[in-house]
């Protein structure tokens, strides 16, 4: 996880995957592409359809998975996931949890969420680890730091 945090009520943090997803992310999506390309080049006429298909499609999830992020200001939140970008006020989190991921596609993987005064739950899609039984520690890290940068306003 690249974080950058906080010293004083006015720093921003910014949460992203690791550097190693992201690269894997990109060569990944290369080989993806060009092999498709290549499929659909070489391919029957009524088979290259399904390769266009195919490589929208991993156009899409690459570019997403890329996308995935949380950014903070001295008073915004910035919840960048999968399909949705949401910004909320310093205001409106009421606070930070560790649950189970959602539609990760793989069992026992953990994130962080934020809690909203409105009584929204919202995924933390870039926290997301795998954990046998309970979140790894890498999710409680990532909620601390973003609970002091919550507290930052709080005090009185």
């Amino acid at each position: 996880m690249t974080t950058t945090p906080p010293t004083t009520a006015g720093t921003s943090i910014r949460l992203r995957a690791p550097l190693w997803t992201r690269v894997y992310n990109v060569l990944f999506g290369l080989l993806w592409c060009g092999l498709l390309v290549t499929f659909a080049v070489r391919a029957p006429h009524g088979d290259a359809p399904i390769a266009a298909g195919m490589l929208v499609f991993g156009v899409l999830l690459i570019g997403s998975n890329l996308r995935l992020g949380v950014t903070t200001t001295t008073d915004r939140l910035t919840i960048r996931n999968r399909l949705t970008t949401t910004t909320l006020t310093r205001q409106d989190v009421e606070g930070f949890r560790a649950g189970p991921a959602p539609n990760q596609g793989l069992p026992l993987t953990y994130c962080a969420y934020a809690l909203t005064t409105q009584g929204r739950v919202i995924p933390l899609t870039v926290t997301a680890r795998p954990g046998l039984r309970r979140p790894p520690q890498h999710v409680h890290d990532d909620i601390d730091l973003l609970q002091r940068w919550l507290a930052d306003i709080r005090r009185p």
